[in-house]
């Protein structure tokens, strides 16, 4: 009989820590997710919208290129794993000594060397080949 009530206890224990476990996982997956978009201009009427989905609610210029490079956009970068880290192409356009491509957040050039700059989802985020 003592052997029966522990197994039982067991039992509700094991199936607690099932449970708490369970909807602590569905509480992670159930979190907000942002779209941040990112707009590519090779030229004034040629633009190419790309779109990053995360839980972030603010995150660096930096890692948002990374992301899209990782999700398989065609991106390609220098310095990628420093400060320095830097922008050499996209979809198929390379700098060039004339042209290089740089960032715009609301408006505002960002220096080549700064993209730890912060964006939220609302910003208006280009990326010009200039």
């Amino acid at each position: 009989m003592l052997k029966h009530k522990i197994s039982s206890l067991s039992l509700i224990i094991i199936a607690v820590s099932l449970f708490i476990t369970g909807c602590g996982n569905s509480l992670v997956k159930g979190d907000k997710e942002y779209t941040y978009t990112l707009n590519v201009k090779k030229s004034p009427t040629n633009v190419t919208a790309m779109e990053l989905t995360s839980t972030a609610k603010e995150m660096s210029l930096g890692s948002a290129i990374t992301e899209l490079k990782n999700s398989g956009q065609q991106i390609a970068l220098a310095d990628e794993t420093t400060e320095y880290m830097r922008v050499t192409e996209m979809l198929g356009v390379i700098n060039t000594q004339g042209k290089q491509w740089h960032a715009y957040v609301n408006n505002t050039k960002i220096e080549d060397t700064n993209l730890g700059v912060a964006i939220k989802p609302d910003d208006n985020i280009e990326w010009k080949y200039e």
